[in-house]
């Protein structure tokens, strides 16, 4: 029971290293074959991709400088024709050299490439009359078609030979490279499926080995778990692996309480005995309690009535300091108003005289211009009886005269008004002034009754605030004793509902220690 020389992690280990080692030789099989398939891809991509395409450019390039020539033969005077042409002259010249530089290491490919460029240079001399236009039209087209048209199909031929044979290799590359792939493929996912089938099988028994010995330690743990368990009963342990240090620990646990219980039985004993004691003494204390508690009630309810009539004479006592300053306040503010009400009809007295003295000088005003309009309807008059004996000469002026007298007749007319409105006006500035003058004396006669009203308002504050200063220190040591009462009513509250729960614990303490003795009985110890 309990056997095993190796631990948990080493078995494991050592089932899942095998599936292991298997699956890194599938793995680098695999990597074999794309090596292997990466190297073909590599020869596919530089050296015959780049061949076939030089190849492709050279027929390209042939196409273009034969449709460029027709275009010269066709439109002489074109001169984009010649530059079509030279330039893709150019381009197969350098594609021919590119093509031999590729084809060094095959002689055979580079002896076809270098008869190409020997009829290549053959039909450019050719040309050479068509492009210097040394030819008629009939002359050139005839040329083309005897002579230059047969010499490019023989390239064209040479070339299309060569572009069918690079794609030939090209494809057997193709071919052997899928060829390596799918054997790596095929060989690594075999490989792959071997070590995941021997992993899972080495898993399994591993695993079926651990599960039945943590059937038999679950086996051994479900008696002790039972609670009718015997704890004289101890695991055989024979190994060093997880599972029999775990063995270990529950035998040292099953010891322990082995003795917790022994001592948990004897201790109970001792608790029921107390507990009998206990709850006698309790019942005595309740009685007491509960006297205390009903007398320390009734003087907390006194004290909250009294502290509650001492709350209700320090705010009454607020409010009336709070009346006295607003009365205060409203004095004061009565006592600006009227101090600024003497001061405005002190000013409004000054402003009459002034009014007196301007309605003075406008009266002098009125008499110069009276004067004034007396003089020009005196001139008017002269300069009428002046128009009359100049005849008909003077009827112009005479009109002038007459129209300067209305408008002195106008003038005098007018100041007379203002100066009948002036002489109003300076009546009603006298009474004005003596009703200003007897207003002020009656606002400076309220001044200092209101100064009076102040002082006494003042007065009447400070000592209501005495007075709510001190029910208020009253109002505390009141609070205080109510407190102090509070918390005597509180702390005897507490102790009669502790003896009570005392009383209650000592009951329920012997009923737990008759308990534990059944529940020890139970177990073999």
């Amino acid at each position: 029971m309990l056997r095993a020389g190796r631990t948990i992690g080493t078995r494991l280990f050592a089932a899942t290293g095998v599936a292991g080692l298997v699956f890194l030789g599938s793995l680098l099989v695999a990597l074999g074959g794309l090596r292997s398939g990466q190297k073909t891809f590599q020869s596919y991509a530089e050296d015959s991709a780049p061949e076939l395409l030089m190849y492709t450019q050279l027929y390209a390039n042939g196409l273009q400088t034969g449709q460029a020539i027709r275009n010269i033969v066709l439109d002489p005077s074109n001169p984009k024709a010649f530059q079509n042409y030279e330039s893709a002259q150019k381009e197969f010249n350098a594609t021919l050299q590119t093509g031999l530089a590729l084809t060094a290491d095959t002689p055979q490919r580079q002896q076809a490439l270098r008869e190409i460029r020997q009829q290549w240079e053959q039909l450019i001399r050719m040309q050479e009359p068509i492009r210097d236009r040394t030819l008629d039209q009939a002359a050139a087209v005839a040329l083309l078609n005897k002579e230059a048209t047969p010499t490019w199909r023989s390239i064209k031929d040479r070339l299309l030979t060569l572009i069918k044979q690079q794609e030939q290799i090209m494809g057997g590359i193709k071919a052997d490279s899928m060829k390596t792939q799918d054997r790596a493929l095929r060989l690594a996912l075999g490989v792959g499926l071997l070590a995941g089938a021997l992993g899972t099988a080495l898993l399994f028994l591993a695993i079926r080995s651990l599960q039945r010995r943590l059937g038999d330690l679950d086996a051994a743990m479900a008696g002790l778990a039972s609670g009718k368990g015997d704890l004289t009963r101890r695991l055989q342990v024979t190994g060093a692996d997880e599972i029999c240090a775990i063995a270990e620990k529950a035998n040292t646990l099953t010891e322990f309480y082995q003795r917790f219980f022994q001592r948990l039985g004897l201790h109970s004993q001792g608790v029921a005995s107390g507990s009998t004691q206990l709850s006698a003494t309790a019942d005595s204390l309740s009685g007491t309690a509960r006297q205390l508690d009903t007398l320390t009630q009734t003087t907390r309810a006194n004290a909250e009535g009294m502290s509650k009539a001492m709350s209700a004479l320090a705010s009454s006592l607020d409010e009336v300091s709070a009346l006295a300053e607003a009365s205060r306040g409203h004095s004061m503010a009565s006592d600006q108003a009227i101090q600024h009400g003497i001061t405005t009809g002190q000013d409004t007295a000054r402003a009459m005289d002034d009014i007196s003295h301007a309605s003075a000088e406008m009266i002098k005003a009125v008499s110069v211009i009276q004067d004034i309009a007396r003089q020009t309807n005196l001139l008017s008059l002269n300069a009428a009886i002046e128009a009359a004996k100049a005849g008909q000469l003077g009827k112009g002026f005479a009109v002038v005269a007459d129209e300067v007298r209305k408008l002195a007749e106008r003038s005098a007319h007018a100041t007379n008004q203002i100066n009948q409105l002036i002489i109003a006006t300076d009546e009603a500035l006298g009474k004005g002034t003596v009703t200003v003058e007897a207003t002020t004396k009656a606002l400076q006669q309220i001044q200092s009754h209101m100064s009076e009203t102040v002082r006494t308002a003042a007065q009447i504050g400070i000592a209501a605030a005495d007075q709510s200063r001190i029910s208020r220190e009253v109002g505390s040591l009141v609070g205080q004793v109510s407190e102090d009462v509070a918390r005597n009513a509180s702390a005897s509250h507490h102790l009669s509902a502790t003896v009570t729960e005392v009383a209650g614990t000592a009951g329920e303490l012997s009923r737990i220690a008759e308990s534990i003795r059944t529940e020890v009985a139970m177990f073999r110890v």
